[in-house]
């Protein structure tokens, strides 16, 4: 897999590889990131630094609503339109966010051969289903965050 691993680590690199996915290999072949040529992982390389240079401001501006929303509903005189209409700043860069990720998705795919695309497939889909999220809160109860 040498120097191909870090594609789509952002996307579904970690969440993915757990579990059931390994389990099916013969039946999809091989997995996409061990088949890629170097023309195929330079092409990788320029997308995924096009889809980080768009996601990390979002992602910045998501955590900055939701500390400007936390504010907002722990004031003394909490003003509910003030709240609504940060959630729905927050749910506009969520959807871009969305949005950005999931082009990035399709533009991976177009560089793969058809057989890549059995395992990348799977591996979107495999990620879709299982929440991340709800991971990563369960690994972030080891690191002081118990008692909650």
């Amino acid at each position: 897999m040498h120097g191909g691993a870090h594609h789509g680590m952002g996307m579904h690199g970690k969440g993915a590889h757990g579990g059931g996915h390994h389990g099916r290999k013969g039946l999809l072949g091989p997995h996409w990131k061990s088949t890629l040529t170097e023309e195929q992982r330079a092409k990788l390389d320029t997308l995924h630094l096009a889809y980080v240079k768009t996601k990390a401001p979002l992602k910045a501006k998501m955590k900055l609503l939701k500390v400007e929303l936390g504010l907002l509903a722990t004031a003394d005189s909490a003003d509910t339109k003030a709240i609504d209409k940060k959630i729905g700043e927050l749910l506009e860069v969520k959807r871009a966010k969305m949005g950005a990720k999931y082009k990035y998705v399709v533009a991976k795919r177009a560089v793969l051969t058809p057989e890549q695309r059995v395992s990348f497939d799977m591996e979107v889909i495999e990620s879709a289903m299982h929440d991340r999220k709800a991971k990563g809160k369960e690994k972030g109860k080891g690191k002081g965050h118990g008692g909650h």
